[in-house]
């Protein structure tokens, strides 16, 4: 498969920059195996191109992606809380491509960011949000567990106390997010710790 045959996502090669949009904006980007198979090919498309040193991952339209596209499951059962390897397998494929890239990855979260495109960012060297973006954890509201890696990856990355608010939005919303400062100048950033391993290693069944 190469950039050209993908349906779910589009790949822009602008050396040293490649990004990646997740191109479902009329589901707001929800994540479907056919998109996770894509994700994958296209890192390690980006992977192979040596002069690319930075890639980006966004979405298409008014969000970055609202989370998995539960439609997908079709009648499969939700045992124990998991959605099962249908995504299982090719999700933590996607995180393992990010963590191991050798490349900088960026996130650059556009509106919703919930739940299983919430863990994707999570797994990236950067998060950059912009001012309207709203990030989210879903996972218990479907009777879910994060099976690919947040439960451990959102505690190192934030510290287990409860993460601080964000100012209020010119809407006078104040939703909770990662960030504990949110200028209203522009888009911010939390960077990951350095790229040393956290100390625990994600196996199916555990996360």
């Amino acid at each position: 498969m190469t950039p050209a045959d993908f349906e779910s996502i589009r790949v822009d090669l602008d050396p040293p920059v490649a990004t990646i949009t997740l191109d479902r904006p009329q589901a707001l980007n929800a994540i479907t195996p056919q998109m996770l198979a894509e994700l994958a090919e296209a890192l390690e498309h980006a992977g192979h191109q040596p002069a690319v040193v930075v890639v980006v991952l966004t979405g298409a339209g008014r969000a970055f992606s609202a989370g998995v596209d539960l439609k997908a499951l079709g009648d499969r059962r939700l045992d124990d809380g998991k959605v099962g390897d249908l995504l299982d397998v090719p999700a933590r494929r996607v995180i393992d491509l990010i963590g191991s890239l050798n490349a900088v990855v960026i996130a650059k979260v556009n509106g919703h960011c919930f739940t299983g495109a919430l863990e994707l960012a999570l797994a990236c060297d950067i998060v950059i949000a912009a001012e309207e973006a709203v990030l989210g954890d879903t996972h218990a509201k479907w009777g879910l567990r994060p099976t690919w890696g947040m439960s451990q990856r959102l505690p190192w990355l934030v510290g287990a106390a409860r993460p601080t608010p964000r100012p209020p939005s010119p809407g006078g919303r104040r939703p909770t997010g990662v960030w504990s400062h949110w200028p209203a100048h522009g888009p911010t950033s939390t960077p990951r710790r350095p790229r040393s391993p956290p100390p625990w290693r994600p196996t199916a069944g555990v996360l």
